[in-house]
């Protein structure tokens, strides 16, 4: 009873891990983006004409919740071992 339940515990801490990491990594990409648009628009800059086509994100689900522009999920775990 108790390995299957720890077992189980293990396996959602695996997932959410996971899927974590695909956001971070997603994060990263879109960082990225951006910094190559604002670097191109720093050597344009002399034109003046260059358009940069950024596109707007309105909103993202995590874990369930619906978050808008500019919102932040924080999450706390507390656990108390007795």
């Amino acid at each position: 009873m108790m390995s299957s339940l720890m077992s189980e515990k293990e396996h959602e801490q695996s997932s959410q891990l996971e899927e974590y990491s695909q956001l971070l990594d997603n994060k990263a990409a879109r960082i990225r983006q951006l910094e190559r648009q604002l670097r191109e628009l720093v050597a344009d800059g002399d034109s003046g004409s260059k358009n940069v086509s950024v596109p707007v994100v309105q909103s993202v689900e995590v874990e369930g919740v619906l978050l808008e522009t500019g919102q932040n999920l924080l999450q706390v775990h507390l656990n108390q071992v007795r």
